[in-house]
């Protein structure tokens, strides 16, 4: 007579059950696995863009403050003029990023002075984290990074520009109506007591070129000058073309 077998179908069962759940056990936890990995993958895609971001900020106050000066980064801890707009348009190529989210902050530090140089330094930071969810509020306040710009000071003694100035002096009949050539003497005379650190020199005209003097300054040049501004006086037509272009050529 045979045994009755149920006792080994049963344990046979109990394997099997056992065997898929390991399958189901081990599948959800390869599945969790590589969510994380995923969401992990993103988070530091994300941290990375704010990192390069926050450089990118920094490269721009540096390169600004030494394209356009120290009134063209930032003021009360923003950024000005072209940093601004350069700041917006890096902000504009990322679909990532919403523009409410550009929370950047330019401060001007202490001016340092060390054995090569003098360096002005900025910190430039920003409050956004690729990490913060705006929507939780248990999560507390974003974290704060920061970069340090330096920009060495160039020590050297700066060449003023000498200005150089021509007039054209309109002495056509028109210039005798109304006072008109005796408030123009009046202005040349002032502009030669002002004795400006500039040369200049003066054409005369009607209908053609009367007079031209030269560039030049200083006291003998301001009298000549002056004689013959107060000499002439008005008459003939009036022709710009031959004033216009000795003022071009001096």
């Amino acid at each position: 007579m045979s045994k009755p077998t149920y006792p080994q179908n049963r344990l046979h069962q109990r394997e099997k059950g056992f065997s898929a759940f390991l399958v189901v056990a081990v599948t959800a936890v390869l599945g969790l696995l590589s969510f994380y990995t995923v969401e992990f993958g993103r988070n530091a895609n994300r941290v990375n863009m704010e990192k390069q971001l926050l450089d990118s900020h920094a490269y721009i106050v540096g390169k600004q403050l030494i394209s356009e000066g120290i009134n063209s980064t930032c003021a009360n801890g923003e950024f000005v003029g072209d940093t601004e707009a350069l700041s917006a348009a890096l902000f504009g190529e990322l679909d990532q990023v919403n523009a409410e989210d550009r929370t950047y902050t330019c401060e001007e530090l202490e001016m340092v002075t060390r054995d090569d140089g003098t360096y002005r330094r900025y910190r430039v930071a920003s409050s956004y984290n690729a990490l913060q969810d705006p929507n939780n509020p248990n999560q507390g306040r974003a974290k704060e990074r920061g970069v340090i710009v330096e920009v060495k000071e160039i020590n050297g003694e700066v060449e003023r520009p000498r200005p150089q100035i021509m007039f054209i002096l309109d002495y056509s009949g028109s210039m005798n109506s109304n006072g008109r050539a005796g408030r123009l003497k009046s202005a040349m005379q002032s502009f030669v007591n002002a004795n400006y650190e500039a040369d200049y020199g003066v054409i005369l005209f009607d209908s053609g070129v009367r007079t031209t003097i030269g560039l030049g300054s200083g006291a003998a040049h301001n009298q000549n000058v002056m004689a013959v501004v107060n000499s002439n006086n008005p008459g003939g037509g009036t022709n710009f073309n031959g004033p216009l272009q000795n003022a071009y050529n001096a």
